[in-house]
């Protein structure tokens, strides 16, 4: 699965593709842990087909950091 990490001015969060190449991913609220707690899914798991997840992108100003390109971005967890 290609995982993401979706950033926008206030808020980040997490995405999978649901299958590589698919172009479509679920976005997961990784802070919304009453409604996962809950089994509530539809309140921390959200799909987006093709359509939707280039819509979400463009409408939300969400910046996605493909997890594949961490290290050639330089990008490392923290110590």
């Amino acid at each position: 699965m290609n995982a993401m990490v979706l950033i926008s001015p206030v808020h980040a969060m997490v995405a999978v593709e649901t299958w590589d190449g698919s172009n479509e991913y679920l976005r997961i609220e990784t802070t919304a842990l009453e409604s996962a707690r809950n089994l509530y899914f539809d309140g921390f798991m959200f799909y987006d087909d093709k359509e939707g997840w280039l819509e979400y992108l463009e409408a939300e100003e969400i910046t996605a950091i493909d997890c594949n390109m961490a290290k050639i971005l330089n990008i490392h967890p923290i110590n």
